[in-house]
């Protein structure tokens, strides 16, 4: 029998405030609402949360994590007459969590990110604040069990509850993301899921709607997610009713609460008090073990926030993997967020897997590489698939002894990287050391403008003969 061991980790990562303020309000109220929101979301600070949330990974090793209230936030600088509108990314809690994960040694990629509820309103502060929300899937890089993942999903529910934000009509944009794990010829689903949590009534339609979609394939199957309904629910009846069983139900101990702390985090005991965020399991799976995370004291950070507002579901399994579904195409690494991006085209450009890199670049993207072009021959400007010459360029006059990217910073879609290489240049021999920034803006998984900040001077004196003896 093909048995796969598989750690699974389901953790609502809280948006950082209380969103039910703004919710149906009187637009003349609405300014002064989302500024008491952005002043929350800002106290309880991901920067900080993030750092404690990976230490819980760290100390679990899941080989598979469902995130939920992945959100971006952003400030919007209004349009005047003198000065153009533009927007600035604060908290971007995806890449802000992967970053933190690196910095710990481990390497785990987003399989893809389903954008949902994304909304722009206004402040008292002379700003406008845009909050989009989002759920994930990471996997872990480097796993024991020689585990690859294929056929990423995603989807929006089209049951959908209306409210209204700001006078006007609005749905709440609920979802889903899914990839296939494989092992061999055996393969798992594993889904990652957010439930409404306003309507009790809309909550067993959306479940409906992952059991005809992404959840309708043969074979074993996770679900996983914060559902936002208690035990005994309609929508868990359904689940049990289509032959799920609950992780926690069959291998936890205790009630299993994972919801709410307080909407500022700083309750200095836990105040959870429902088991809203389930692992649920189908077909030949075995559920060994079922557990929590983020509930104890621990898990704080270092200003005593708690980590999120929800704890986080981690179930032990053992599945007997489906060798009756066709195999698709693999990937191994996601290349959806920019850190990912980036992260991987350099590897791929330290491997000289410049076919790699290549598939990183966006047709009318622009790099630029400094240096007088009479001495430096790929100094200047490149234009996407044109790219390749400069790989040509610098193959025809260097030798590379080391190439190393070694420090990585995000901000929204840029990433800054610090490196550095040693070079022999083929015609004089010379050997050069340079030191590198380059600051690469990544949109939709595609490079789009790459800048390059190195020693140039260092370089071209590569290039120049070695003054010959008296």
């Amino acid at each position: 029998m093909n048995r796969l061991p598989l750690t699974l980790m389901s953790w609502n990562i809280y948006l950082g405030a209380d969103v039910s303020g703004i919710i149906n309000a009187k637009p003349q109220d609405v300014p002064s609402r989302m500024t008491a929101l952005w002043n929350m979301a800002q106290q309880t600070d991901f920067r900080l949360r993030a750092e404690a949330i990976a230490e819980q990974i760290v100390t679990v090793q899941p080989d598979v994590i469902g995130l939920q209230e992945v959100y971006r936030w952003s400030q919007v600088q209004r349009r005047s007459l003198s000065h153009p509108s533009s927007e600035t990314v604060i908290y971007d809690f995806l890449p802000l969590l992967l970053d933190e994960l690196h910095k710990r040694g481990q390497q785990y990629f987003s399989t893809g990110r389903s954008f949902g509820i994304n909304v722009l309103l206004p402040t008292t502060k002379g700003y406008d604040v845009r909050m989009e929300d989002s759920v994930a899937m990471l996997v872990r890089a480097g796993s024991d069990h020689d585990l690859e993942w294929e056929n990423p999903r995603q989807g929006r529910f089209h049951q959908a509850l209306r409210v209204k934000i700001d006078g006007e009509f609005f749905d709440i944009s609920r979802g889903w993301i899914s990839i296939d794990l494989r092992r061999g010829d055996g393969v798992v689903r594993v889904i990652n899921t957010h439930i409404e949590y306003f309507d009790a009534q809309v909550q067993p339609a959306q479940v409906d709607e992952l059991l005809e979609g992404p959840a309708s394939v043969a074979g074993p199957l996770v679900l996983m997610g914060d559902f936002n309904c208690k035990p005994d629910s309609p929508a868990w009846q359904t689940l049990l009713d289509a032959g799920y069983q609950d992780a926690w139900v069959v291998a936890g101990n205790g009630l299993g609460f994972t919801s709410a702390q307080d909407e500022d985090l700083c309750n200095p005991e836990p105040t959870f008090y429902e088991r809203i965020d389930w692992i649920m399991c189908r077909g030949d799976i075995q559920i060994q073990q079922a557990a929590l995370a983020g509930n104890t004291a621990f898990s704080k950070t270092r200003q005593e926030l708690w980590p999120s507002d929800h704890a986080a579901v981690i179930a032990q399994i053992s599945v007997g993997l489906d060798n009756s579904r066709p195999q698709r195409p693999v990937r191994t690494v996601s290349f959806i967020e920019p850190l990912g991006v980036v992260r991987e085209m350099f590897t791929r450009f330290e491997q000289k897997d410049l076919a790699g890199v290549m598939e990183f670049v966006n047709p009318n993207s622009s790099w630029f590489f400094p240096g007088n072009p009479k001495i430096l021959p790929w100094a200047g400007w490149y234009r996407g698939a044109g790219l390749m010459r400069f790989f040509i360029l610098c193959a025809n006059n260097l030798e590379y002894i080391s190439y190393k990217s070694h420090t990585f910073y995000v901000d929204g879609e840029y990433v800054t990287v610090l490196g550095h290489e040693r070079c022999r240049v083929k015609v004089t021999e010379r050997i050069f050391d340079n030191d590198l920034v380059q600051v690469v803006r990544v949109v939709n998984g595609k490079v789009v403008k790459f800048l390059e900040f190195s020693d140039t001077a260092a370089m071209q004196a590569g290039f120049l003969p070695r003054a010959s003896a008296s």
